[in-house]
């Protein structure tokens, strides 16, 4: 199981995340790829923002071309927050419950 913080719900400090990446040929980029870290678009990000409002982590990275050229403005993507608002849930669910029965 990978221990690094980009699974475990913790922010990451950005200055460890890529800023650029380069990649292929002269083919748009999906709105989600893989390469060591998660890269959306900003309608990706749109979406989970609306679906999930900040429970992740967006950091900008600029895809390049092969020659070095712009390709897309993208985001690395991390599950940032969402365990430490999941765990934060459960302790107040809790804490309810320690009370009501109390």
């Amino acid at each position: 199981m990978d221990k690094s913080a980009t699974y475990q719900g913790v922010p990451i400090d950005p200055t460890h995340l890529p800023t650029k990446k380069v990649g292929g040929g002269k083919i748009m980029p999906a709105d989600l790829m893989m390469h060591n870290s998660f890269f959306v678009s900003g309608k990706f990000r749109e979406v989970v923002e609306k679906l999930e409002p900040g429970l992740h982590q967006f950091v900008p990275v600029e895809l390049l071309w092969k020659d070095g050229s712009h390709a897309a403005s993208y985001f690395c993507f991390t599950h940032a927050t969402a365990s430490t608002a999941w765990i934060e849930s459960k302790r107040r669910m809790s804490s309810a419950k320690s009370r009501d029965s109390g």
